[in-house]
Parts: structure tokens; sequence; C-alpha cells
């Protein structure tokens, strides 16, 4: 997987800039934190959207930016494996598998492949489809969990987790809380939820969005809209959060589960009110990182976000040329 000849050696193509967002050739970007002319927007997180001239972006992050920020946005909608062209490049739109509507984006110009992941899952996700790896010359990867600590167990045993949590609080007279944020975790918890036959029920903004969901096909069985009153015999899916505080507080004798990757570094980063934690994550674990870099073959790898240097690190030891990016 490494070439002859360094990539460090030769001026690339597509030229790379990371300044709050990746760069192209100084002419698109990709999820930048600060309003450019020309964005191509990975999926519909908080971290990763924002007002631009003009955004690229799925049909699902589309409509989600427009919940989000506004229906005044200006979005150019593509459908996943659809080439388009943009200013002088080929790009194409791969599944992410990391919430309804992310995408991978690939990067074609004067035969050089250049795929940036956003934000990536290869384990199943009950919200969006398995994400789909394009081979590439250059990759530029987020490693949240770039450590090999991140091992994240099968979902269906996480979710059975979750399962016996709620009945074992029904069991107890206690009412189930299980915090998930509101935009794609929240979501799959509660399908995982429903799915399995148990109650569930949601405020209003995670509603709204389980509502936009169900306009790109993906169902809720179970589900309701929480109105102060209905939670006998449910479990609450709830985002964490100070804006959420004031509902907690309302809901005497509770038992709050957190779903979250980070619970496999153990509890000191989380509230002491907090009783169990379920490992589920809707980025790639560690392994998943080494396997999408099987998948892809790249000659590099730019490692942003998360434990980069150690990920970097890691990869050079494993005899390919990799670098943090700044």
């Amino acid at each position: 997987m490494v070439s002859s000849q360094s990539l460090s050696e030769r001026r690339p193509v597509i030229q790379v800039r990371e300044a709050g967002g990746i760069e192209l050739d100084g002419r698109v970007w990709l999820d930048p934190d600060k309003r450019r002319d020309c964005a191509i927007v990975t999926h519909a997180h908080g971290d990763h959207i924002g007002k631009h001239g003009l955004t690229h972006a799925t049909p699902a992050t589309a409509a989600l930016m427009k919940l989000r920020l506004g229906d005044e946005l200006e979005i150019v909608e593509h459908e996943l494996e659809v080439p388009f062209e943009l200013e002088g490049l080929k790009v194409t739109l791969y599944s992410a598998g990391h919430m309804l509507g992310s995408a991978m984006v690939l990067v074609e110009r004067d035969g050089e492949r250049l795929l940036f992941t956003g934000d990536v899952k290869l384990r199943d996700n009950l919200t969006c489809p398995r994400a789909v790896v394009p081979e590439c010359d250059r990759l530029i990867t987020e490693s949240t969990f770039g450590i090999p600590v991140f091992r994240f167990p099968p979902a269906e045993t996480v979710r059975e987790q979750m399962g016996d949590f709620v009945a074992a609080c029904h069991r107890a007279g206690e009412n189930p809380v299980i915090l998930a944020y509101a935009v794609g975790k929240g979501q799959e918890v509660a399908k995982a939820l429903g799915e399995a036959g148990i109650g569930v029920c949601v405020p209003t903004w995670t509603w709204e969005v389980m509502e936009l969901y169900r306009q790109f096909g993906v169902e809720f069985p179970n589900a309701v809209l929480y109105d102060g009153t209905n939670l006998g015999g449910r479990v609450l899916v709830v985002p964490p959060g100070r804006r959420y505080q004031s509902l907690l507080k309302r809901i005497s004798n509770k038992r709050i589960g957190y779903a979250s990757g980070w619970a496999l570094r153990g509890r000191a980063p989380f509230p002491a009110e907090i009783d169990e934690f379920f490992p589920l994550s809707d980025h790639a674990d560690f392994d998943e990182l080494l396997e999408l870099i099987e998948r892809s073959r790249p000659r590099e790898v730019l490692v942003i976000h998360g434990y980069k240097e150690a990920f970097a690190r890691e990869l050079c030891a494993r005899g390919l040329e990799a670098r943090p990016l700044a």
C-alpha cells in the first residue's frame, strides 16, 4: 500500500489545507466551521454545518440542515454514488454509515483520488445505509476513537444491554431514562428499543428530527412524543446537556443510562448521576479505522480529530505513510 515514491516527495495534484475545515485548492471547503463561498457538508451534526454561500450535500443532510438552520439555505442536493463536477473537480459522495444522510467525499482530478471520510462508521447503523468505501490515493480520516482502548462490542450486545436496563427499571418501579444526542444517536436508540417491543418517548426536538427521518423511510415503532405525563411503562430517550436538565428534574424515581462510545474510557468524564453506560457510538472504533484503511488502500493517510497523533504513529509503525493535520 506504500508507493515506491513518497507522496511527500512530489506535489499532489489536489492541494489540501486544514484551517477550520479541509480546503481543496483554495476553492472548495469540506465541513468548514466558518461561512465559505462553496462548501461540501458531509452530515448534519452541529459541529459540521454552517450557513455557507452555496452548500453541496445529500438530500437528507440538506433537509436536516434546513431544519436546524432555516429554509433560506442554498443547498445543491446530490444522491450517493452519482458523480458531479465542482470547481474543476469530479466529486462523488458515498455513504459514511455515521447517521442519516452522512457521506464520504471522493474527489478526483488528473488521475488522483482523494477521499475525505467526515465522520464514519463501518458497523451496522439502524437509521442509514452501511458505509461504502472506495479506493483512493490519499485518505483524510477522522480518528475520534483512534487508540486501541476503543474497541466497541457488537451493536446487538449493546442494544440488549439497553433493553435489559429498561426492563430492570420497570421491575423495580423506576423510570428509565437514556441520554442520547438529539440528532443521530437518539434516533438509533429509539429505533433499537422500539423494534425490541419497548415503548419509547422523546422530547420535542428529538421528535422533530425523527419526523424528518420518517420522510426518508426510517420508521420508529412504539415511539411517542413525551408530554410530561406519558412516561409510565416507557423509556425516555433525551439528549444530554443543560437544555434538558429541568425536564429531568421533574421526573422522580428515575434511573439514568448514557449511550456513548466514550463509555469505554471509564466513568471519570461523566456526571455522577449516571447509573449505567452503553458503549454505543456512531463513529468507527480503532479496528474499524484500520479496516477503513485496508479497504480504501491509500498511499498516504492524513488524520484529523480525536487521537490523530497516536493514530498516525500507529499507521507509520505499520508501514504506511501517515501524518496528523494541524
